[in-house]
């Protein structure tokens, strides 16, 4: 088994850790992007009410 290498068991929390903190940071980007596309459109709103 190649495999073996990868996922022994002192690099298996190390590969955990990396991949928690890539979807912590990729939910942490959609929510700044969602604030921001809900910010465009309230502004948007607003100029359209002057």
């Amino acid at each position: 088994m190649t495999g073996d290498r990868y996922f022994t068991p002192q690099s298996l929390p190390q590969s955990l850790n990396a991949f928690n903190t890539i979807k912590n940071a990729q939910s942490m980007i959609a929510t700044a992007y969602v604030q921001q596309q809900q910010q465009q459109c309230s502004e948007q709103q607003q100029q359209q009410q002057q």
